[in-house]
């Protein structure tokens, strides 16, 4: 082989490798207060609204991390204190909510777990320990959910509402 296809072989290795180490890159982090990112698109009313959900008085956060779009935050706290943050986030515009139930014990001794995704809908994935000594399941009072309307409906039908007779 010539020096030249060589020291091009080379090069071009070198380039490759250069990308692929920047596309396995990512941001991540440990987070010592709950927060998550946001849409560039989002009001700041709508952005306090799920900072005050996340940052209640009544539970307490015990720790979360971030890795790019996605965020996990742990939280500690009673059965009531779960119910109001749940229906906190459904009120809060522009977002998703989805709740689960985990066998799993989670990090921190925490009692429920959010999972939140800005490349998924803006979701908020609330998963509850059924190991948790403070979470009373028949003490759990899920809020009606909203789904967003359809183009020509009205804003925020409940689902399940009946449709109106014809």
């Amino acid at each position: 082989m010539k020096p030249s296809k060589i020291v091009a072989f080379a090069c071009l290795a070198t380039l490759v490798t250069a990308i692929i180490a920047t596309q396995a890159m990512a941001w991540a982090g440990k987070l010592s207060s709950p927060d998550v990112a946001l849409p560039s698109d989002f009001s700041e009313a709508d952005r306090e609204k799920i900072s005050t959900a996340l940052n209640r008085d009544d539970c307490k956060f015990v720790g979360g991390h971030f890795i790019n779009s996605f965020t996990s935050l742990r939280y500690q706290g009673q059965t009531q204190a779960l119910n109001l943050m749940i229906d906190d986030l459904t009120k809060c515009p522009g977002a998703s909510v989805a709740v689960r139930f985990d066998n799993r014990e989670f990090e921190g001794e925490a009692d429920w777990l959010i999972a939140h995704d800005v490349r998924v809908s803006n979701q908020f994935t609330v998963h509850i320990s059924l190991n948790s000594p403070r979470i009373k399941l028949d003490e759990l009072a899920l809020p009606e959910f909203k789904q967003q309307a359809d183009e020509g409906e009205a804003a925020n039908k409940h689902v399940g509402d009946p449709k109106p007779a014809p």
